[in-house]
């Protein structure tokens, strides 16, 4: 996060903030020792969707590679690589389902409605056997 007040730079960690006050869930704030300017949570919950959504294209789009040789597919309509081996995922949709889920809680958590939303709908439409 960039405070708009002071332009300092800090990482923000949604599940153990250190600079949280106690029994706030929302006071994030600038850790700038003149500043404290508070963060604005609408801004952090569209990063997160964003995150969300990129999370969901890098899935989508991501190559096929070779289970035998590893090489990426170049051709679009082969059934098999040219060393015969069968093509898998480069990405494994458990790990972006487990992403997913961790957005989950935190929206929860955060009571982030737009982030909960964007998950679910992400979740429910795109649903995987474990």
């Amino acid at each position: 996060m960039t405070c708009r007040s002071c332009n300092h730079v800090r990482d923000l960690d949604l599940c153990r903030d250190p600079y949280l006050e106690a029994g706030s869930s929302q006071a994030w704030g600038c850790s700038n020792q003149e500043c404290h300017t508070e963060y604005d949570t609408e801004e952090i919950e569209q990063a997160l969707v964003c995150a969300v959504q990129r999370s969901s294209m890098q899935y989508i789009l991501q190559d096929l590679a070779c289970a035998k040789c590893k090489g990426v597919k170049e051709a679009n309509l082969s059934k098999y690589c040219l060393c015969a081996g069968g093509f898998t995922t480069t990405h494994a949709v458990q790990a972006v389902r487990q992403r997913l889920v961790t957005f989950r809680n935190i929206a929860r958590h955060y009571k982030m409605e737009y982030l909960q939303e964007t998950v679910e709908w992400t979740l429910r439409m795109n649903p995987v056997d474990e």
